[in-house]
């Protein structure tokens, strides 16, 4: 059993255009579009909010960073997680997801700036800057502690100073006690989330290694460049997830960075045939079969490095 391949076929790799405008390239390659989610537009003073930035479309994000963003100097930013979502559809749609936390430690109205990136548009051969909306933020006041009230003689507070003292205590008691309720909470459900997955791993049969040469000849036989390129890329998720004991649904990202830990040399030659693999779906006469062999044969001659 082998695989039937044609010669050696020459990938033209072109160099991107030169920025103009003093422009900064963000390594996004596509069409796609920004938006920004904040988790609540009114929130308090010193307060917890989430923001979600979302660039989405067709192309290629795995090398897209965190956007600048311009907050304002009184924002405490704290920087969260990225993760890609591929779709694997015909039309190759991906999503990378930006999560951070922030902290306003002043109540006021804010305007957030529209978050911009350059991106590269291989349709229209040319940059284009992809721009997410601005979002109005009211930071309202948070609850204060008053020092230094004066109590006027003979008020109920004046008559008994002790009261105060004794009405704090209980408070802290109850905070202590609501903290140690909730650390008992957290304590059983991640005990009985470890026991739920070793009975699912006592239970789930052993897992059938797929036979990648077949997986392989059979993703030539496609008609549609975009189908050929659905079962290539598939392929290598599934590599990497039977590899890493992860599910094939977890983004490519998550896979590519754990299968990285187990086997670098592997993950890069898994990157690079996908960013190569991108580019071509894209270029000028599509995938010939003759790519379509060298990209199949490559990913073969990557299982046994």
């Amino acid at each position: 059993e082998g695989v039937v391949s044609s010669g050696a076929e020459v990938i033209p790799v072109m160099a991107l255009p030169v920025m103009k405008n003093g422009g900064v390239f963000s390594g996004a390659v596509g069409k796609f579009s920004m938006i920004v989610k904040p988790e609540k537009i009114v929130f308090g003073a010193n307060e917890n909010n989430r923001i979600v930035i979302e660039l989405s479309g067709t192309g290629n994000l795995s090398d897209v960073s965190l956007p600048i963003v311009h907050w304002p100097d009184s924002f405490d930013i704290f920087d969260g997680s990225q993760k890609i979502l591929d779709s694997l559809d015909d039309d190759f749609h991906t999503t990378k997801v930006f999560t951070m936390t922030l902290v306003a430690k002043q109540p006021g109205k804010y305007t957030i700036d529209p978050i911009c990136i350059m991106a590269f548009n291989p349709e229209k051969k040319s940059y284009e800057k992809i721009c997410s909306q601005s979002i109005e933020l009211t930071v309202q006041k948070g609850s204060e502690i008053v020092k230094g009230a004066v109590v006027k003689p003979g008020s109920p507070t004046n008559k008994s100073g002790a009261g105060r003292y004794l009405v704090a205590a209980i408070m802290v008691a109850l905070g202590i006690g609501f903290a140690l309720l909730a650390w008992k909470k957290k304590k059983d459900a991640i005990a009985t989330q470890k026991k739920e997955v070793l009975e699912a791993a006592v239970k789930k049969p052993p897992a059938i290694v797929p036979d990648y040469v077949a997986m392989a000849k059979a993703s030539l036989g496609s008609e549609r460049d975009a189908d050929f390129m659905h079962s290539f890329k598939y392929m290598m998720k599934q590599y990497m997830a039977d590899r890493t004991k992860m599910e094939t649904g977890e983004p490519y990202e998550v896979l590519l960075d754990r299968f990285a830990a187990m086997d670098s040399a592997k993950a890069d030659a898994i990157k690079t045939l996908t960013a190569e693999s991108d580019y071509l779906l894209y270029s000028p006469g599509g995938i010939t079969a003759g790519l379509r062999n060298t990209l199949v044969n490559r990913f073969l001659e990557t299982l046994n490095i």
